[in-house]
């Protein structure tokens, strides 16, 4: 039977940024933003949980985002550096499984099938992925069903922080949600 484990990166390109700075741009300063364009207009591409819990978000205007938060700190997001880091953490991923892909603009899909055993299952690949993950300051929820869709679905919808695999709708379909640290 097929196994897919779809990784979710909610903040993907504010982590990423937040690596490629050396940690210059720390969870606890001002509220960041990564500007992009949206035809002649300057977007909010995305925005840290500051930014967020100041009522700041993606696709938002930056003139906008600007008069609601003083002493916003915005830099240029890097799409085709995401889409790059994201193919490299794709191959990385290649120790769990060897089908693995990129999901653009946010995660990655691995074909587990024969392979999940080696880490004491799902919920061990979970944890062991989950692990690695946050070790290199990457936000990450995990979906582990039979299928693609369900897999995305379980990873993307979950938001609890969930140290076990938990079973959602059947036998088949389970969800780990490492959305913060164990």
């Amino acid at each position: 039977m097929t196994r897919v484990v779809s990784v979710f990166l909610p903040k993907w390109s504010i982590d990423r940024h937040r690596r490629v700075s050396g940690g210059a741009t720390q969870p606890d300063s001002a509220p960041l933003v990564l500007a992009g364009s949206d035809g002649r207009r300057r977007i909010v591409m995305a925005a840290d949980d500051v930014a967020i819990r100041q009522g700041l978000r993606p696709g938002m205007p930056l003139a906008k985002a600007q008069v609601l938060v003083p002493g916003l700190r915005i830099e240029n997001a890097d799409p085709t550096g995401d889409i790059d880091a994201l193919e490299r953490l794709a191959f990385w991923a290649l120790r769990y499984s060897p089908v693995v892909a990129a999901d653009v603009p946010d995660g990655i899909v691995l074909d587990v099938e024969g392979a999940a055993h080696l880490l004491g299952g799902d919920e061990g690949l979970a944890r062991d992925l989950h692990a690695r993950l946050s070790a290199a300051s990457y936000t990450c929820q995990i979906g582990i069903a039979d299928t693609c869709p369900s897999a995305s679905s379980q990873g993307f919808r979950s938001s609890e922080c969930l140290l076990r695999c938990r079973l959602q709708h059947s036998d088949s379909t389970r969800r780990w949600s490492p959305s913060c640290a164990p």
